[in-house]
């Protein structure tokens, strides 16, 4: 069953991300290492709505696939590419991302069309479509 969350993009809220992403992952069965790494993703894409936008709220998107999940993660703002430049500044999120889950991928909201979209795939069972 597709799931849509609405969180507050407010960093007490990421908490409550986490538990929702664990939740979901726990019915929808996954390994648990898939679920760390999912869990992770999703929140270090959470994490970028708070700090990068100025979105009021944070929509999760849960949506089981024959062997994984896809979660979506939708924001009201304007996507800006921030390559990383140093350890102490971040710029890591999308390289981490990138790590966690199978297959990783952004719409970018544009000035004309705000809302930029994470889409976060993860398998159960790596390799398989």
């Amino acid at each position: 069953m597709v799931l849509t969350q609405i969180f507050p993009a407010d960093p007490a809220a990421l908490r409550l991300i986490r538990e929702f992403v664990r939740t979901q992952a726990a019915k929808a069965q996954l390994p648990a290492d898939a679920v760390h790494d999912l869990v992770l993703a999703v929140s270090e894409a959470c994490v970028n709505v708070v700090r990068h936008t100025p979105s009021q709220e944070v929509r999760v998107r849960w949506m089981p696939l024959p062997n994984g999940v896809a979660v979506e993660v939708r924001d009201t703002g304007v996507f800006q590419h921030r390559p990383p430049v140093g350890r102490e500044e971040g710029g890591y999120g999308i390289p981490v991302m990138l790590g966690l889950v199978d297959e990783f991928s952004i719409r970018q909201g544009q000035p004309d069309s705000p809302g930029t979209v994470v889409r976060l795939v993860k398998r159960a069972s790596p390799g398989k479509a």
